[in-house]
């Protein structure tokens, strides 16, 4: 902050005000706060001692006439300039005793605010320690314990929230000494503060404040200061440069300061919680406005309130945290060890900015309720990715698959062969699917989602094609047969191009069968007619050929050896005749025509 802004207004017309825009300043603090507040009669120099410990001169309004400057309480917030990591929090606040207030019945609850919010509150007073200053400090001090928590026996932690205190005594010109001998600061307040020794009411009326003040502040100490400049300059005080002020003045100053910087503690709450400016924020409103109800506060129950307050924000800031890096990092659709991983590693994180911002949450109530709405989150986080994966797989699919839809629709498939032809497409469709990244999680299910979808076709494809092949199948025969629908025969005299390529194409198909042949004769000379002829019906003949070739291959790739024995596959005569069999079954009209079809259309 470049320079202080009002905490608490306090006027006529709005009394103990709390202004937003510094509360708006507090909410952006997360550092621990060591809060130095100052209170006193008015008039009393208090701003110019907050102006040097921030060493801002024209920090907090300094006036030069009788007439008080300060107003309510004002904050000044700064790097504490000791402990890196923390924010000094000074509270300059208004004096007690202007005569020109039409109601002064707020000054005391300002100063009570002052000591309750402080870590050390520094007490201004003129010229000496008297009577009249203890007394309004005992009364303010008597209003901040109806304050505090509420037990029978005080305690340690009791002690730990109160500020410690460090009276100042301005324009001081007595010497420190006693009958006794001379004194030290601090020894001059323990002084002012020694009890009389007897019961009358007299002797009690003077040891009640300070009795009070002894036991409120277990922590104190006392500064004195000479005036700083002759009285003549007094009134423009905060334009004077250093080496025109009273050297022990600024010595006194020096040390003060130094002393303030070095020993003020971090403001605790019921000696166990930093406050942090959000939290801090929240006492002065809630002390505020119980003030202004005119109830008796009491601590326990704004503690209370703070937790819970403070537990339900640390709930909210880490499941924020977790959803905000959720949502930046995972991409849908993501495997599961990848979505699992961010989650753990991410509720971790959310699980230590709980822990780090909340307290006293009594049973782990409110970390169990983190840490369901962190497995929601994650269930709500699983099925958006494995809907993800489904739109992504599905999508994906019907890209890949629209050549193969395309060659459905014109009909590729139906025709002899075309089930293979299929089957091929529609595997590469899944192979280039399964090849494809980012898929997700539903990758698998989807592809066996889009084979089912795909069995009714395939089976009404393979139907096709079964029943056209049967129609469609020709035997290759020598010019030993007639000409067949299902019997091709070579031209005895090609007349054509077209013509000579079916011939060839014949040829070469009729080698690769008689040389099939020879082959599984000679390995299984129960084929060949010198080892005897079996005779049994064509459909057996046509197993007994295929378990034969099977056979054959096994041994092939097993390299079982075996003697070829004779050439039992000559090279075919030029007329493609075998010896030994008669032409059988004439040639039709309608066989001339398929094979005439079968030039044209592929020769």
């Amino acid at each position: 902050m470049e320079a202080p802004v009002c905490l608490i207004r306090n006027d006529d017309n709005a009394p103990l005000h709390v202004q937003q825009d510094a509360l708006e300043i507090l909410k952006s603090i997360d550092q621990p706060l060591v809060v130095v507040a100052i209170g006193g009669m008015y008039r009393t120099g208090k701003s110019y001692l907050m102006n040097m410990l921030s060493k801002k001169k024209k920090g907090f309004s300094i006036g030069s006439s009788v007439q008080s400057h300060t107003k309510g309480i004002w904050m000044l917030c700064i790097p504490h300039p000791r402990k890196p990591g923390h924010t000094l929090v000074l509270l300059d606040t208004e004096g007690v005793g202007d005569l020109e207030k039409v109601d002064s019945k707020n000054d005391l609850w300002i100063v009570t605010l002052a000591v309750l919010l402080s870590s050390v509150f520094v007490y201004n007073s003129m010229s000496t320690i008297n009577q009249k200053d203890m007394d309004q400090l005992y009364l303010v001090t008597e209003l901040a314990d109806c304050i505090r928590v509420r037990s029978k026996q005080k305690n340690d932690e009791d002690n730990n929230q109160r500020p410690s205190l460090v009276w100042v005594v301005r324009d001081f010109s007595l010497q420190l000494k006693t009958d006794e001998g001379d004194l030290t600061e601090k020894e001059y307040l323990e002084h002012m503060l020694k009890l009389k020794k007897g019961h009358s009411k007299t002797v009690m009326n003077y040891n009640l404040p300070r009795e009070y003040l002894k036991d409120f502040f277990p922590a104190r100490n006392c500064f004195v200061f000479a005036s700083p400049a002759p009285w003549k300059d007094i009134s423009d005080l905060k334009s004077l440069p250093e080496n025109a002020l009273e050297p022990r003045f600024v010595r006194q100053t020096r040390k003060f300061c130094d002393y303030i910087l070095h020993t003020a503690e971090v403001k605790h709450l019921a000696g166990q919680r930093e406050l942090n400016g959000r939290m801090f924020g929240f006492l002065v409103q809630n002390y505020t406005e119980i003030i202004l109800s005119g109830g008796v506060p009491s601590l326990e129950n704004m503690v209370l309130s703070l937790a819970t307050s403070e537990t339900e924000a640390a709930v909210k800031d880490a499941m924020e945290h977790y959803k905000t890096q959720m949502q930046k990092l995972v991409i849908f659709p993501a495997e599961t060890h990848q979505l699992s991983d961010l989650h753990e590693k991410y509720e971790q994180e959310a699980l230590q900015i709980f822990s780090k911002r909340s307290f006293k949450d009594k049973g782990g109530l409110y970390q169990k309720d983190l840490k369901n709405q962190l497995v929601e989150q994650y269930v709500a986080l699983v099925a958006k990715n494995e809907n993800s994966s489904l739109v992504r797989c599905r999508s994906l699919l019907k890209d890949l698959s629209t050549k193969l839809e395309k060659n459905v629709s014109s009909g590729d498939y139906t025709k002899a062969g075309g089930h293979t032809a299929y089957i091929c497409d529609r595997d590469e469709v899944v192979k280039q699917f399964q090849e494809s990244p980012n898929k997700g999680v539903k990758a698998q299910e989807v592809v066996e989602e889009y084979l089912a979808s795909k069995k009714g076709e395939a089976d009404s494809i393979l139907n096709t094609d079964r029943n056209l092949t049967a129609t469609e199948k020709r035997l290759a025969a020598d010019q030993g047969y007639g000409i067949q629908p299902w019997v091709m025969t070579p031209y005895g005299n090609p007349q054509s191009p077209q013509e000579v390529a079916y011939n060839q194409a014949h040829c070469r198909t009729r080698n690769i069968v008689e040389r099939t042949f020879g082959l599984l004769k000679a390995r299984f000379r129960r084929l060949d007619k010198s080892g005897g002829r079996m005779l049994y019906s064509p459909e057996t003949v046509c197993k007994i050929i295929l378990a034969c070739a099977i056979l054959h291959n096994i041994c092939v790739l097993t390299k079982v050896p075996w003697d070829e024995g004779p050439d039992l596959n000559p090279q075919m005569p030029e007329d493609d005749q075998e010896d030994g069999h008669a032409p059988v079954n004439q040639s039709t009209a309608a066989g001339i025509r398929r094979r005439a079809d079968i030039v044209h259309n592929f020769f």
